[in-house]
């Protein structure tokens, strides 16, 4: 039982998740799905029966901010939850007029015989989706809180980035060397944009991983920056790398934007710290090359994309107006997690050849389906998580905090902002992936450092 005792068998557990987690099509398929959400809860439960739940170890504004945020996670999974509930005719009419005159016209008998139906009119996607949220708390939880030690954050770190190297290398042989549009780096999901959210966030880790390490060299012995420290970080770059080349190579205009353009700007928070001039100098021109690098990938992302961008702008834009109506048709309590897939065609301007399953904008598609209220729930969450871990990591003086701290921070950011143009999110394998991220962030940027000594006092 020794294995139970310190959660180590949970969190391999959760190592072993995240490796599986994205190959049956990023755990898009039901029992992939519930394989996920499920194993997750046994991770928490194993933790529960073997170690405990640790007691608190930072400081108190850092606990009331992870209560806070896992209070706001819960309050959103009782809301799906409560979305399924029967209501009276009523009560339900008051709550969504809409959706009164929806089921008086699918239910002839609604309204006479005292049936009750729910604010959901799919209560098995709303519980499906209310099982996942629970899930990706559960990991956050676990690792913002339970699993906070060094070695093991640094352990989800580098899992993180050897599956986006894995995956990478996977959608390069994909494209195969053609370059041809039609058969873009998928890797083992089905969506090529799906693919590009998954390798930048592995991207942004990655670098974060990179950032520690050069910092943790500076203050090393002169002896070691010549061998051991490259020889370290070399594999870490050819993983970036190769990372970054699945990104491009993936077709994904906003999937190649969102991670360079946090990596610019959180790697601006790493550089503020008390770094050399040569240091700040050099991630200056990185950063620099970077935007180049974006610039330059930009046109060719537009000519090589030429024929998905026909296809795909027309019907986006007719999603988004239809699923914005659709918000309007329930705005307080929405149609259901789960449910946009059956109500968007009610609301569809014009016809699109094939269903749209996502509305291809994660903000509109969370108020279509929760409303105004569960959409304030996420929101709080998010203001909640910035607002305690991002002026934290501008004060960190610990070298592996502030530089993995602010990868965490560029790929939660990176991802959010690619899901105001898909919907990276709806993929499980995705969302787990966010959520352990956001935990590896929180844990190591507002945890005390073992080293109660200053970084730059230690320099001198």
């Amino acid at each position: 039982m020794a294995i139970l005792s310190d959660g180590a068998f949970a969190f391999y557990g959760l190592l072993i998740l995240l490796i599986l987690a994205p190959l049956p099509f990023g755990s898009i398929l039901p029992w992939a799905e519930s394989f996920l959400t499920f194993s997750v809860f046994g991770l928490l439960a194993a933790t529960a029966v073997g170690a405990g739940i640790s007691p608190a170890t930072g400081s108190q504004t850092a606990e009331r901010g992870l209560g806070t945020l896992l209070v706001l996670w819960a309050l959103a999974v009782a809301f799906a939850f409560f979305q399924v509930l029967p209501l009276p005719p009523g009560v339900l009419a008051a709550m969504s007029p809409a959706l009164r005159d929806l089921y008086g016209w699918a239910l002839p008998d609604y309204g006479q015989g005292g049936l009750w139906r729910s604010l959901s009119t799919t209560p098995g996607a709303t519980i499906e989706s209310g099982l996942l949220i629970g899930a990706c708390g559960t990991a956050f939880f676990l690792v913002a809180r339970c699993w906070r030690s060094r070695g093991r954050i640094l352990a989800l770190a580098v899992t993180v980035v050897v599956v986006g190297a894995g995956e990478a290398i996977f959608g390069l042989i994909q494209v195969g060397g053609s370059l041809s549009v039609s058969r873009p780096a998928s890797g083992t999901f089905v969506n090529r944009n799906h693919f590009a959210a998954l390798l930048a966030m592995a991207l942004c880790v990655g670098v974060g991983v990179l950032l520690s390490r050069w910092r943790a060299g500076a203050v090393a012995p002169v002896s070691h920056l010549h061998f051991d420290r490259w020889f370290r970080t070399t594999p870490l770059i050819l993983a970036c790398l190769t990372i970054l080349a699945g990104i491009i190579f993936s077709f994904s205009r906003m999937g190649l934007t969102a991670p360079i353009l946090m990596l610019v700007l959180f790697g601006g928070v790493w550089l503020s710290g008390p770094v050399s001039h040569r240091i700040r100098l050099v991630g200056t021109g990185v950063g620099l090359v970077l935007l180049l690098l974006m610039a330059g990938a930009w046109p060719a992302l537009e000519v090589v994309a030429d024929r998905f961008r026909t296809l795909e702008e027309t019907s986006r834009v007719v999603a988004w107006e239809g699923t914005y109506a659709l918000f309007q048709s329930s705005p307080a309590f929405g149609i259901g997690l789960g449910g946009l897939l059956d109500n968007l065609p009610r609301f569809l301007t014009l016809p699109i050849s094939e269903p749209f399953q996502h509305s291809h904008n994660e903000l509109l598609e969370v108020l279509a389906e929760g409303g105004v209220i569960y959409a304030a729930l996420i929101g709080s969450g998010l203001i909640v998580y910035f607002a305690r871990v991002v002026p934290a990591c501008f004060r960190q003086h610990d070298p592996v905090a502030r530089g993995l701290g602010a990868g965490c921070l560029a790929g939660v950011a990176a991802v959010l902002i690619h899901s105001l143009v898909e919907f990276p999110l709806r993929m499980p394998a995705n969302a787990l992936y966010l959520s352990v991220i956001m935990g590896m962030g929180w844990a190591i940027i507002l945890t005390p450092s073992p080293s109660k000594e200053p970084i730059a006092r230690k320099a001198q």
